[in-house]
């Protein structure tokens, strides 16, 4: 098929240059962190709490005596959040955003200073309630009093903080206290609180809690496993939580599963322990069980190997942690429901995400399975470091064309198909997977596919402009039905310019739909097969390009097919007066 483009330009504006880029992975998508243990807290509490009254305040430089404030803020619906020695601007911003009135210290004022307080009050917190006592078991001892009646407790090893954590989801979820013993001696504030319990869960083997230990417990029953990591599965598979979500979290230091641990409860989720850089088999024969799965802390505590493995990415290249072949329900449990639902010219449903433009990407449905991905944005996880902005002098030194299609046959299920910007160093711009058992048909005609492929061509161009620090342009209905007319009029009377038989240009056009402009533009196009092509088409045409990354503020986009080419595209682009 003929393809043609022509542009019309008739005010003065701006062009920008891509800069360099920062490719962000889709197993991004999975990760709650920050760039350390207090930012990550911070972004836990941003990620489960709009609003707290209360906050749980620790140290963030050792675990003893928050390894029992699970509970505590869960009962009170209040994140768990890490200081230093005083109020650092991270975690004081975020008690603010939070709107807090009360902050528990858990902790002596050895862990946690009397600066701390000081600064509190000086963001305007009075109410202030310290929990610590003498040692971390006096300070479990108190946070079980303040959890109230519980005819139940746990029993954990205080010298060392996996076991406690991997129970921590649970126990909140049902205001269950836990204490903290020694291997061969269970502490005196540890005594007290039992004998008003009737029942003693102990987690962990006789390594962590000795046989004498437990001699001393009431009704006492264990969950146990040769490591940190096969207690946790023991854990999980006794005492139950939901089977929807899971989070992960590294099982080599504290900090990341202890802040997490009141998210995971409030999502009725447990705290999988893995290490840096392999998931334990006892963890790993849980993964299909849950269908979210999130993780807690960064590359360091946690790979982007394992990242992947948790997120079940085997495909050479996902998007935002989809692949070709996932079913809906994953698309789904991932991205949650789309933006919009577009026809298309092939055999698919495509599912729009377009609330966040860095983020956007089209995902095509076929009898419940993705079929097809496409994204101009900065979406994409790959295995062999190709990405948008990999150049396609890269792309043809890692991967081979057999075909001689211009697409990549990958993972013996699905092509790729990379578009190149030409003004960027040949470039990637967009990439477009398709899997091999997409059934092709006569391309679709309709009008209804026709008023989709606008939408999508305006998604793209919002797209294209975040990438290049641009803001998106507004939808503008006078200048889609502007746009749609030329379009129209195109295939009708067999012609392709922007101005008409009549003699009327697109200023005169778009007047007549009342648009009143300061400034303003048009892109045409015929015979391109989609949204995807025709938008490619324009930005490696330096006039179009311009248009669609000038400083206009407005856009409609008209479709229609029809006429010698098969089908026509007309963008209008203004600035109101």
């Amino acid at each position: 098929m003929k393809r043609l483009l022509v542009v019309f330009l008739i005010t003065m504006v701006t062009i920008f240059t891509m800069g360099n880029t920062v490719h962000a992975s889709s197993l991004e998508d999975l990760r709650i962190s920050g760039e350390n243990r207090w930012e990550t807290a911070v972004e836990i509490s941003q990620e489960g709490w709009e609003h707290a009254d209360t906050v749980v305040l620790t140290t963030g430089y050792n675990f003893p005596d928050a390894l029992a404030g699970a509970p505590l803020a869960y009962m009170y619906d209040a994140p768990i959040l890490l200081t230093k020695n005083k109020l650092d601007r991270t975690t004081k911003e975020e008690i603010l955003r939070l709107g807090a009135k009360k902050i528990f210290i858990l902790g002596n004022k050895s862990a946690v200073p009397l600066q701390v307080e000081a600064d509190l009050k000086n963001i305007g917190i009075e109410n202030i309630e310290r929990i610590g006592g003498a040692n971390r078991f006096e300070t479990a001892a108190l946070i079980a009093e303040e959890l109230g009646k519980s005819d139940t407790a746990f029993v954990a090893n205080g010298l060392n903080f996996p076991d406690a954590l991997s129970i921590a989801p649970y126990a909140a979820r049902n205001g269950i206290p836990i204490l903290l013993t020694k291997n061969d001696t269970l502490p005196d504030a540890t005594v007290k609180v039992l004998q008003e319990k009737r029942q003693t869960i102990i987690i962990g083997g006789t390594a962590v809690v000795g046989e004498d230990v437990a001699s001393q417990l009431n009704n006492p029953v264990r969950y146990s496993g040769k490591n940190r990591f096969e207690t946790g599965k023991a854990i999980v598979e006794n005492l139950t939580l939901g089977s929807e979500t899971a989070y992960f979290a590294t099982g080599m230091n504290f900090v990341d599963a202890l802040t997490g641990s009141v998210l995971a409860a409030k999502h009725n989720a447990p705290i999988l322990l893995v290490k840096t850089n392999n998931i334990p088999s006892s963890t790993k024969t849980l993964l299909e069980n849950y269908n979210k799965k999130f993780i807690i802390g960064g590359k360091a505590a946690v790979s982007d190997i394992v990242a992947k493995e948790i997120s079940g990415d085997t495909s050479t290249f996902t998007a935002r942690g989809i692949s070709i072949g996932d079913s809906v329900k994953r698309v789904l449990s991932i991205l949650g429901e789309p933006d919009r639902i577009d026809e298309s010219r092939a055999k698919l449903e495509w599912y729009i995400y377009n609330s966040d433009y860095s983020n956007f990407l089209m995902v095509g449905i076929d009898n419940n399975q993705v079929i097809r991905l496409a994204s101009n944005a900065d979406v994409w996880n790959s295995t062999i470091d190709i990405n948008i902005g990999t150049t396609k002098e890269v792309v043809e030194q890692k991967l081979v064309d057999e075909y001689g299609s211009g697409s990549y046959y990958l993972d013996d299920s699905y092509f790729a198909r990379f578009y190149y910007d030409e003004h960027q160093d040949n470039s990637i711009a967009l990439i477009e997977l398709t899997g091999e058992d997409l059934e092709y048909i006569d391309p679709r005609k309709t009008d209804s596919v026709a008023r989709d492929m606008e939408k999508q061509i305006f998604d793209l161009a919002n797209a294209t402009r975040v990438q290049f620090g641009l803001k998106p342009f507004v939808w503008d209905e006078k200048a889609r039905i502007s746009s749609r007319k030329h379009s129209q009029d195109m295939a009708d009377r067999d012609y392709f310019d922007h101005i008409n038989p009549d003699g009327e240009s697109p200023v005169q056009r778009m007047k007549k739909e009342g648009i009143e402009w300061i400034g303003a533009a048009e892109n045409i196009a015929a015979g391109y097969y989609n949204a995807l092509d025709v938008h490619i088409g324009w930005m490696n045409s330096y006039g179009h390009r311009l248009n669609i990354l000038s400083d206009l503020e407005r856009l409609g986009v008209g479709v229609v097919f029809g006429g010698s080419y098969g089908v026509y595209y007309t963008q209008n682009f203004y600035t109101p007066r």
